[in-house]
């Protein structure tokens, strides 16, 4: 592996819990054929997304907003491993959280121009705390499938929260206008502090799953759509057996003794 990010950048990574890759992660005809498959899988019908899960090998428990909003579809689209599994994004994760890396979770993230859909403030703890312990080695990946700028609602997060065990207190959102339903009270983070994630297409941003971050919604003229590849070190113990919650072992040893599926 070559060496992708630089000692002091891994620091700083640590230090503000989040860095802005404006390089290419994956080649071009490997990009565009991602993009394809996404517009493929986004534009099925509900109910063919439920037909496909339902005849999967590797089954999930999620109800239709999750399974609309392409939460976790690699369990029922396969392919998706081809990207998630591919040396180009894992060599970046090994910077951050060394060889041995499990693959956790895998989330595309599409807001149309106008549609009014907010990510509001939150932390990915309040949402893993069953499923894997400690949270201290987890990356997102957030690669970006469309130029993501301040108008189309590029991604906020706040330097060095990761750090912070205390959080705010959650409030409830109006689903339809809300990626998620319960996160961090609206006045609850000082916003003066956050940074934009701003990405060209096929740039990515790596962020600590404990991070605090959101985004506003898309008042742009363009589609902002970003997959969310998200790894752990296999020295973090996964909670739950393989059918609450399917793992890969992505790369290296298994640390922990955890029930990847393969």
């Amino acid at each position: 592996m070559g060496l992708l990010l630089a000692k002091s950048t891994v620091d700083e990574y640590w230090h503000r819990g989040y860095h802005l890759y404006h390089r290419q992660v994956f080649g071009a005809d490997k990009l565009a054929r991602l993009t394809a498959l996404f517009e493929q899988l986004h534009a099925l019908p509900l109910e063919e997304k439920r037909r496909r899960q339902a005849g999967a090998v590797y089954r999930q428990c999620s109800d239709d907003r999750s399974l609309e909003g392409l939460n976790m579809c690699h369990l029922w689209e396969p392919r998706l491993l081809d990207w998630l599994l591919d040396d180009e994004v894992l060599d970046l994760v090994e910077c951050l959280i060394g060889p041995d890396i499990g693959l956790f979770s895998s989330h595309f993230i599409c807001k149309l121009p106008g549609d009014g859909v907010i990510t509001p403030w939150h932390d990915d703890r309040f949402y893993w705390r069953p499923l894997i312990q400690p949270m201290d080695k987890i990356v997102t990946v957030w690669l970006a499938l469309d130029d993501t700028m301040l108008e189309n609602g590029c991604m906020h997060v706040v330097p060095g929260s990761h750090l912070t065990e205390q959080q705010p207190g959650f409030g409830e959102y109006d689903p339809d206008k809300s990626l998620f339903p319960r996160a961090f009270e609206q006045d609850a983070v000082d916003e003066t502090s956050a940074v934009p994630m701003t990405l060209a297409r096929g740039e990515c941003s790596l962020h600590d799953g404990r991070i605090t971050h959101g985004a506003k919604a898309n008042t742009g003229s363009t589609r902002r759509c970003g997959y969310t590849m998200r790894y752990f070190s296999t020295s973090l113990k996964l909670q739950v057996d393989p059918p609450e919650h399917h793992c890969w072992r992505a790369r290296g040893r298994d640390l922990a003794g955890n029930p990847f599926v393969n």
